[in-house]
């Protein structure tokens, strides 16, 4: 990843010192060692939006990918809706505009967490993911519908919680076998370890 970002000053940076950069004064504003001022926060806006814009033309992300599949490196890309919507829902002027670009930087995250599978994905209702992957809109009619399919519905959403109960356990199975491969000086990076 080799790209390098142009600043104001003639700068440049590769666009994992930008994130990085941005995630520091992120964590200095939710920490308080930054004055959480108007100025600042949309300049940080302005520096994941940066990010955001050139992790598109790059295009380091496929739908048809699964979380495995994306290098390392790429990962905290993933978080750049996250960090907008947190600071946009910090910005006080035009409250509802705000709101509004918020849930939408929300619903982009959630998708993403949907479309790559990470875990607890499943716990994720479809009506909380973007319209661009085929959900309803906010203020959209609800259909009314017939208890059989109030019951289906019910009985999915139970099953994807306990799917997502599986894989979270199932996670943790592979984590605890994987700090017990390390402790004991076994662990390699090739070998794929299998839950039985």
């Amino acid at each position: 990843m080799a790209i390098s970002v142009d600043q104001n000053l003639g700068d440049s940076e590769s666009l994992p010192q930008l994130l990085a950069r941005a995630e520091r004064e992120y964590q200095l504003i939710e920490d308080g060692t930054l004055p959480n001022s108007h100025a600042a926060i949309t300049e940080l806006i302005r520096k994941f939006e940066t990010a955001t814009k050139y992790v598109s033309v790059l295009g380091l992300f496929s739908r048809n990918e699964k979380l495995e599949e994306i290098p390392t490196s790429d990962l905290p890309f993933l978080l750049l809706p996250a960090y907008l919507a947190k600071l946009f829902l910090k910005l006080n002027d035009s409250r509802l505009e705000r709101l509004e670009t918020a849930e939408i930087y929300i619903k982009d995250f959630l998708g993403r967490c949907k479309d790559y599978e990470v875990p607890g994905h499943l716990a994720i209702p479809f009506s909380l993911v973007s319209n661009s992957r085929g959900a309803a809109e906010i203020g959209d009619e609800i259909p009314h519908h017939s208890p059989v399919e109030i019951l289906q519905n019910a009985t999915a959403k139970r099953a994807a919680k306990i799917a997502a109960l599986h894989q979270k356990l199932e996670s943790q199975e592979k984590t605890a076998q994987l700090k017990k491969r390390i402790d004991a000086g076994t662990a390699d990076d090739d070998v794929e370890v299998r839950a039985d």
